[in-house]
């Protein structure tokens, strides 16, 4: 997305140079514009990516639970799941990538044999 936005602003800076003949007033006036714009849409996107990735961290811890063996084989996994998946459909609703979701599960310390099933469960 940048690099489009640059070539097109050269080639905007090659064109109007073309038309008003190097006129340097002219040229001088857009590569000030087109350095401005290109300023403000850096600011945007670093606000942005600092934004999803503050919402990455405040968003509700889930911890595994610790639980003896013998409970483990009695108790079903499917709260675990369950909690998992509701944590997965949120953050992919808020446009966080399946990636970023699963790098902050492990984390997390969840297994990732879990997070798969959570990930199954969840399409």
């Amino acid at each position: 997305m940048i690099a489009e936005t640059v070539i097109i602003l050269v080639l905007l800076l090659v064109i109007i140079g073309l038309v008003y003949q190097f006129m340097f007033d002219v040229w001088l006036f857009v590569l000030l514009g087109a350095s401005i714009f290109y300023a403000l849409f850096l600011a945007i996107e670093i606000v942005t990516a600092r934004k999803k990735k503050a919402l990455l961290k405040t968003e509700v811890k889930l911890q595994p639970k610790k639980v003896s063996k013998t409970a483990m084989k009695a108790a079903p996994i499917d709260a675990d799941i369950a909690k998992l998946k509701a944590f997965i459909q949120s953050n992919l609703k808020k446009g966080f990538k399946e990636k970023v979701i699963r790098n902050a599960l492990h984390k997390q310390g969840w297994s990732k044999d879990k997070v798969n099933k959570a990930f199954k469960a969840s399409k």
